[in-house]
Order: C-alpha cells, then sequence, then structure tokens
C-alpha cells in the first residue's frame, strides 16, 4: 500500500526530532535583551536671556526583552539637575528624566550633559545633552582684565566697554570692586548705551596673585549686575631659588655643594648681607653676581643629622624683604639613612 506524500513528509519531520533529542539538542530560543534608549538625546533651547532656568524632560524607552535597572543619573556640571520618575523599566516601558539647567551668571554657548547609568549590557551609559545661548543684553569688551606682571608701586590701569545690544538701554548706577587693591571709575561714552569702566591697581602692591571682581551695578530688569574678573601678579622684590634646597647624605665624610641664587625680579640692586645655616655641618659663601643678583655656595659635610626641616637663613638691606627663609630637604644617598627632624 503506497503511503500518501504528506504522511511521508510528517514521518520525516518526527525522524529528524527523535534524532535531535537523542544528541541532547532543544529548539532554539531568542535570547534576553536590553535596550534603554533615548529617541530624542539632544535638547536644543536656542537664544535666551540670562538668569532663566531650562526645564526638559527626557523619554527614556526599554525596548529589549527583559527590565532594565536605571542605577544613577550623572550631570556634567552642578547647575544642572534631574529627576527620574521611575528607575525600573519593564519591557515597552517608558518614563522621564526632568532635567534642570539653571543660568544664572552664565552667557555665550551653553552645552551640559547627563549620563544614565543602568545594567543595559550594550548602553550601560546613556548620554545626554541640553544645549544653547544665553544672549546678554549687556556685553562687557572684554570680558575680564589680567593686568599681567607688576612692580609693588605705580598706578597701571585698563579700559572695559559695556556695550547694550540692539534695542537695549540701560544705565549704570555703581561699580564696587571686591577688593581695595583695585578700584574704577565710570564714563558715558553714549547715554542708554555705552559706557567705558576704567580699572586701576595702584601700589603698594602685595607679592604674588591677587584676584579680585568688579561689580557694575545697571537698571536693565534682566541683567542688574556685570561681574568683571581682574587679577594682577606682583613678584616679590628679591627671590630665592631654589625655593628649596634638597641635600643628600651621604655615607663618608665627602664634601657635597649646593648652589642658591638670589636676585631682584625688577633689576634693583641690593645687598646680601649675609648667609646662614642651621647647622654646623653646613657653611655658606656669599657671592655677587651682579648688582641685582647674588650666588649662595652651600657646603655640606659630615652628618646631616638635624638638618632635614631647618633652613637657611638669608639676610639682605630690601626693606620688604629683610630676611629670605630656604628650607633644607635631606634624603639619603648611597649606604646612608634619610635623618629625621627631632
Amino acid at each position: 500500500m503506497r503511503l500518501s506524500r504528506a504522511f511521508e513528509q510528517g514521518l520525516v519531520a518526527l525522524g529528524m526530532m527523535a534524532v535531535m533529542g537523542a544528541h541532547g539538542q532543544e529548539p532554539a530560543t531568542a535570547p534576553v535583551t536590553h535596550a534603554l534608549r533615548c529617541d530624542q538625546p539632544v535638547f536644543q533651547f536656542g537664544e535666551v536671556d540670562p538668569g532663566q532656568v531650562i526645564s526638559h524632560s527626557f523619554v527614556l524607552v526599554n525596548a529589549g526583552s527583559a527590565p532594565v535597572r536605571i542605577i544613577n543619573v550623572r550631570t556634567s556640571c552642578g547647575c544642572t539637575t534631574a529627576a527620574m520618575v521611575t528607575n525600573l523599566l519593564a519591557p515597552g516601558q517608558s518614563t522621564e528624566l526632568v532635567a534642570g539647567l539653571d543660568l544664572k551668571g552664565r552667557t555665550g554657548t551653553q552645552r551640559k550633559a547627563l549620563y544614565v547609568e543602568s545594567d543595559d549590557p550594550v548602553n550601560p551609559r546613556l548620554r545626554l545633552e541640553m544645549s544653547g545661548t544665553v544672549v546678554t543684553p549687556i556685553e562687557a569688551q572684554p570680558a575680564g582684565v589680567h593686568f599681567g606682571t607688576l612692580a609693588r608701586e605705580g598706578v597701571a590701569e585698563q579700559d572695559v566697554l559695556l556695550v547694550g545690544r540692539t534695542g537695549v538701554v540701560f544705565q549704570v548706577k555703581e561699580v564696587r570692586s571686591s577688593s581695595a587693591a583695585f578700584t574704577a571709575d565710570v564714563e558715558t561714552k553714549e547715554a542708554g548705551h555705552l559706557y567705558r569702566v576704567t580699572i586701576r591697581s595702584t601700589g603698594p602692591r602685595l607679592a604674588g596673585t591677587t584676584h579680585a571682581a568688579m561689580q557694575v551695578l545697571t537698571d536693565h530688569p534682566l541683567l542688574s549686575q556685570i561681574d568683571i574678573p581682574v587679577s594682577v601678579f606682583v613678584a616679590a622684590d628679591v627671590v630665592a631659588t631654589p625655593s628649596s634646597l634638597l641635600l643628600v647624605q651621604g655615607a663618608t665624610n665627602a664634601v657635597r655643594t649646593y648652589y642658591v641664587g638670589v636676585h631682584s625680579p625688577a633689576g634693583k640692586p641690593f645687598r646680601v648681607i649675609t648667609a646662614e645655616a642651621p647647622a654646623a655641618g653646613l657653611t655658606c659663601i656669599v657671592a655677587t653676581v651682579a648688582p641685582d643678583r647674588y650666588r649662595i655656595e652651600v657646603k655640606a659635610a659630615g652628618d646631616l643629622t638635624g638638618v632635614n626641616g631647618e633652613s637657611l637663613r638669608i639676610e639682605t638691606d630690601v626693606e620688604t624683604m629683610k630676611e629670605l627663609r630656604v628650607p633644607l630637604r635631606v634624603i639619603a644617598g648611597p649606604g646612608a639613612a634619610v635623618p629625621h627632624s627631632p
């Protein structure tokens, strides 16, 4: 008796299933996947006025076949905030991440990122972005003043122009300084539109770097205060180099020689009166290189115990720098141990 063709095909299929069962194979199943995504990861808020707080909701979707847990949301700066409605998304579920950007005190192009960290093995860190431009109604040209390196005495000044955008009318009410090291005057160049702020640095100035802010108060409702950063660097009247001296503790009494330079950054003549070492194992010899420059030869011999942490004392005739101190540090040489300060 001849079997039908359909019946024959059924027997073949059963046979193949039996063979697969005999080899321990099971039918393939689709892999479990995570897929956290945001179809619009970049929010552009365009041009806005200063001082606004921008808010936006990013929609996150789990497009995979397994739950996704959001572990953390990080922002690129403290001006950006983020809040989640839920941190566990079932397959196909969506949620909102509400982001905020505080633009107070900010001008120009802004580009802030948020990072959504999850247990998605394919994309464990999803990047979102808020970007746009803060258009200030009043522009400071330049935005800040750096006087560079100045001497301790004398007067230096630089101008900053305050320019209103087209159609903007404002008045400068007052200029304040956060530091007594700087003062300022205001001149009206074009009433309601253009002002010149002259910023001055007047001596005597302190050595080192001084930072401050000139605060320009206006009557504009969106920009009542304009902060202009100001800085100046003043070198000391006399400088010792290196600023600390490294000595080597040797295993023998061999004499080791080191050098310290003392000079005037302004090139003014001065005199080194004496240089004193803190221990008997050290001696100092002062030599004149130029009227504004000296070299101190430091000779070290024997045990330097007790020297570590002490200082070389240099006395000058400069009224503002009567004494310089160069700290001493001792390290172990071959076959010697580092001495410690008591």
